[in-house]
């Protein structure tokens, strides 16, 4: 049997190693992070193109302010606000189908939506 001072010296040393593995995953989690990261764009051409996302396929066309939704769909119309050229609509005039925030990764090959009143968000990669 080991002696009390003993025992709370090592039961230290394993809280310390324990502490430090924590801080690293931390930090290494922090990074990965930050390479994924999303800014708001500034300007609706950034979205033009087609962009896949695990479950679906748009094509944004900026000259013509329409958004489809797969291959086969009928264009929406795409609106984006002067003041806040983030946020979009998607609508079919008068009716309208959401509100919605697009964020772009720094090199422009993915972009997400995230809806505004409805708790969705899609990350979608650019088809070449």
């Amino acid at each position: 049997m080991m002696p009390a001072p003993e025992y709370i010296k090592q039961l230290r040393i394993g809280q310390s190693s324990m502490i430090k593995k924590i801080v690293s995953l931390f930090v290494l989690t922090l990074l990965i992070a930050c390479n994924n990261s999303f800014d708001k764009i500034k300007s609706i051409d950034e979205i033009n193109g087609k962009w896949k996302s695990s479950n679906q396929i748009i094509e944004v066309n900026t000259e013509e302010m329409t958004i489809k939704f797969g291959l086969d769909s009928i264009p929406l119309i795409l609106t984006s606000r002067t003041y806040d050229r983030s946020k979009i609509t998607v609508s079919t005039g008068p009716i309208m189908f959401f509100d919605a925030h697009v964020y772009i990764n720094n090199d422009g090959s993915k972009i997400r939506i995230d809806k505004i009143n409805v708790d969705e968000s899609a990350v979608y990669e650019k088809i070449k």
